[in-house]
This record gives C-alpha cells, structure tokens and sequence, in this order.
C-alpha cells in the first residue's frame, strides 16, 4: 500500500463519524432497533489535526464575505488538533433559518479561487431546491483546489467539495487537483468490478452523464449527486428535527447521540447482515488485505450474492453512513432529476481496452425500484428531508421494478436496457458511451465519503 492509500485511509477513519453504515431485511415489518452490522473502520477521533495543508489554508477565504466568514475559517479551516469548536461559535445554518436562501448559504461558503464561489451561486440557484433546505444540517461549505474526494466531518460540521466537476474552462480545471482517487486500487485487485453510473433519456437513447458534452448542464446533473450525498450525511447527525435540542456549548463532533442518528437507525431497522459482501467491502473501501479465495472470485460469484440483500449499492457496505447517504442520493436524483442509476457487477480481465469488455454478470437499472429497497429509501427520507417524504413515497409506489441488464454483454452496450439496436456502436447515444475508455469507468467506481 503506498503513502497515498494510507493517507487515504488515514482520512476515512478520521472521518468515521462522517461515514456510513446499513440496513435492509426482505420484510416490511421492521424488527427492533439492534446493533450496526455494516463493516466500519475501528479508529475514532475527533481531535486529528485538520486535513489541508497550510498553503492550501492560506488560499481559502469568503468570495462574499459576511459577518460571520471570520467563524468560518476559525471552525472549518484554521482549526489546530488541540482545539474544537462549538455551535455557539458556528452554529449549523438550519439553527438561523429554517428555509435557507442562496444569500444564507453563501454566507457560510469559502473557496480557494474565486470562480468556485460564482459557479457553486450559480449551482444553487440551477440544481434542485431540495439542495438548499438540506443547506440547514451544514455550517460550511468549503471548496478547494486540493480537496480530493469530496467528504463531510462531523469534527467541523461542514462539507468539504472537490471542484473538478464544477470546472467548465480549461483555466478553471488547471487550478483543481486531478489526481485518481487512491482507493480505486483497492478495487482493482479483483477480478470483478461493480460498476456504477448516472443515466438520462438523450435524444432517442440513454446516455451515461460523465458522456455529456461539457456545459453548465453537465455540471448541474454531475454535481446534485455529490451535494445529496454529502447532505445526506450532514443531515443523518443533525436531522431537521432535532436542531432545537442541540447543546450548543460542546465540541460540534459531541453535539449529536450516535446511537440514535438515521443511519444507525437504518441499520438497526433494516440491516445488512452478508458477510461475503461486508468482507469485500473491507478490502475495497478500507485497505483490508484480500484473500487468496477473494482474489479468485469471478464477477458470476458475486453476482449471485449482491442482490441477495437490499443495499442500492456495493458502497452502501463501506459502512453505516455510507449505506444512508447511497439510499438518499439514488432516490432523490431519480424524484428531482429524473436520472436513473445503474449498478452492474462485471468481469474484469487484465487490461481491458475497452468498456465493453467488462462483460455484465448482473445489472439493474433503478435498483430502489425493487420494493425491499426502496423502503429503505423512503426509511432515510423520512428522517433526513422530511418535506420530500410523501412524494418519495408515491414515486417509488409508481415504479414497476427494476430494469435487468442482459447478463453476457458489455457495460457500455447494457446502457440501452430493453431497446433493440443492431450492434453496440450502430446507435449515437451508444457511440457516445463506448467512446469512453476502461478508465474513465474505474476512476469513477468509489462514491463520496
């Protein structure tokens, strides 16, 4: 493992009360609150030193600063290891509002270039209005050229975004860190690899999102997920409901009751018990070294064991706050949005030239249309966006099931699920996914912590 992996997985422990565990049985009768099952990173603390460098530090400050942008940078950037602050000092944004405006919001947002300010405006205004009410669990923003992946700590209360995706220029992604995330070697030892990806109706055909032609539009799509997922977690430690029962005079990472968050909840209700996926995901997620039986698994063997249980996603057994944030993005893309996700366990050969070489053993597309996953979903919204609950609800009671991919073809071909086509490059909209290499596929495997 090199210097890169374990600073990586230094951060995910750091973070663990940022991270995420799961539930999901096959009955829709919940059975009693227990203990997390979902594989978790066993190092706490809430006391490491923060996680930029002092040069990046010295780059951030407020595009419109505000009375409070000194609180900002004090409790989310400046921090040293010995200290912590409180939300007396900077209280979460739903503790001053209940209905944030853009103008709240941008209040408590600091970047390290000017043009991720503008654009993140721009976003907000643009992307679901779902985004800003979640705004309320958050008490920054802070958007940095050096910040790969983006994540949420409960140490400072705020998310933390990489600005790739939300570049549009040449100039403005020559400022922004592109280096791969350091856990995609992790997957990559086996020979099977689970596949993700954001799908829209485009002209005619589907189209993966990574696929869209740069535009402002391509930036809305790509981002929302990101901003839901990592809402997601800031809203499991500090739900609406609870914002005026918060004691506002210890440490933010003490101000919440662990055991009794959404996600511990989820995994309680509906947990995720199966080991072969729990171990994978230690591997994957958190450095854990395979065995030789792991690293002999074909993509048919894990086939026939992701969908045995409910989790929409292979990170959704990262942990217990990860398994919540997976079941909110997914569902709320596909209610705001309407983009359909796909997940699809693949063959992996030794270097593969190409995406359809990554032959699917099992696909679904619109995984939380299978109703014991769903529930787990509307579990989640209930609890962290309650506004959106009643037509999360008659959504997920209109859909007909998930959609199979067909076992034996390609990734990138499996894009057109239930369309007849004469070949995987006689379409457009299929010319314009298998156009994308085995890279761009791999480099996009792990979610947001």
């Amino acid at each position: 493992m090199n210097l890169v992996q374990k600073s990586c997985l230094a951060i995910v422990a750091i973070l663990l009360l940022a991270a995420c565990s799961g539930g999901g049985g096959r009955s829709t009768t919940p059975p009693p609150v227990t203990t997390t099952q979902v594989a978790e990173p066993t190092t706490v603390t809430s006391t490491a030193s923060f996680l930029l460098d002092a040069n990046t530090r010295s780059l951030i400050h407020a595009p419109e600063p505000s009375s409070v942008t000194q609180a900002v940078l004090a409790c989310t950037v400046n921090l040293r290891e010995d200290e912590a602050c409180t939300l007396a000092d900077l209280p979460l944004i739903g503790m001053t509002t209940q209905d944030p405006t853009i103008d709240d919001i941008m209040t408590r947002v600091v970047v390290t270039h000017d043009w991720m300010g503008t654009r993140f405006r721009e976003l907000l205004n643009a992307w679901p209005p779902e985004i800003r009410l979640m705004m309320r669990g958050v008490t920054a923003v802070v958007i940095s050229s050096e910040i790969r992946p983006s994540f949420y700590t409960t140490r400072t209360g705020a998310i933390y975004l990489d600005p790739l995706s939300m570049a549009l220029t040449t100039s403005e992604r020559s400022v922004v860190s592109s280096d791969p995330d350091p856990r995609s070697d992790d997957i990559q030892q086996f020979k099977f690899l689970i596949l993700w990806r954001y799908v829209r109706d485009s002209g005619g055909g589907k189209q993966d999102l990574r696929a869209m032609p740069d535009s402002f539009e391509k930036v809305r799509l790509r981002t929302a997920n990101l901003l839901f997922h990592e809402l997601a977690h800031a809203n499991d430690f500090f739900p609406p409901d609870q914002l005026e029962a918060l004691d506002t005079t210890v440490p933010i990472y003490r101000a919440f009751s662990l055991p009794d968050i959404p996600s511990s909840r989820l995994s309680g209700t509906y947990p995720l018990t199966n080991e072969f996926m729990l171990s994978l995901a230690r591997v994957a997620f958190h450095g854990q070294t395979p065995t030789v039986q792991q690293l002999a698994l074909s993509a048919d063997e894990v086939a026939m064991e992701f969908p045995v249980e409910d989790a929409n996603d292979y990170y959704n057994y990262s942990t217990t706050r990860e398994d919540l944030a997976m079941a909110f993005e997914e569902v709320m893309m596909l209610l705001t949005l309407s983009i359909d996700r796909d997940v699809g366990v693949v063959d992996f050969p030794p270097d593969p030239a190409h995406c359809d070489e990554l032959t699917v053993s099992w696909g679904q597309r619109n995984r939380i249309a299978d109703p014991d996953v769903g529930i787990r979903s509307r579990f989640v919204v209930d609890r962290i966006l309650p506004e959106a609950s009643a037509e999360i609800g008659a959504l997920l009671a209109g859909l007909d099931g998930p959609a199979q991919m067909v076992a034996g073809d390609g990734w990138c071909h499996n894009i057109e699920l239930g369309e007849t086509t004469a070949g995987p490059t006689s379409s457009r909209s299929l010319t314009i996914n298998q156009s994308r290499s085995v890279e761009d596929h791999v480099q996009a495997l792990v979610p947001y912590l």
